[in-house]
């Protein structure tokens, strides 16, 4: 048992985890100016590594998680992260993504793991990034970035 379990209520609101962000993957699709968060060569993490530390944030009783990057939706396993998030209880579950891969394919997937977990709560974000190559290289502050 974790010493964050033998916490009472008032300490933990203290000292307790509140939001853990995970990063997934640091490859990125985009290069933008203001992001240090992000390669091309990177592999993602291996499922079984992110779901090791997923089940600690649980044990350490982790109300939110965000799954980050790089771009996280170029994690293979996204959808199965999620489901593993909501398998272990986090009262929030969300993503920050640049939206750019946002497939039809990919929604219907997250879309299906979230009816399955019967989900209720969670939280999807993504960052602004427009919808034009123009959009995108004026918000990342380079152009190419698309």
């Amino acid at each position: 048992m974790s010493h964050m379990a033998t916490l009472n209520v008032f300490q933990w609101l203290r000292y307790g985890s509140w939001l853990a962000q995970v990063i997934v993957t640091r490859l990125c699709n985009l290069t933008c100016g203001y992001c240090t968060e992000y390669d091309r060569t990177s592999d993602p993490a291996p499922y079984d590594e992110l779901a090791l530390r997923l089940a600690k944030l649980a044990e350490l009783r982790a109300w939110a998680v965000c799954l980050t990057g790089g771009e996280p939706t170029m994690h293979p396993r996204l959808p199965d992260l999620v489901a593993e998030m909501k398998r272990l209880g986090f009262k929030r579950r969300t993503l920050i993504t640049n939206g750019t891969r946002l497939t039809t394919g990919l929604i219907e997937a997250l879309d299906r793991t979230v009816r399955a977990c019967q989900e209720r709560d969670a939280v999807a974000g993504w960052t602004l990034t427009g919808s034009t190559q123009a959009g995108v290289d004026s918000i990342s502050l380079r152009s190419g970035t698309w």
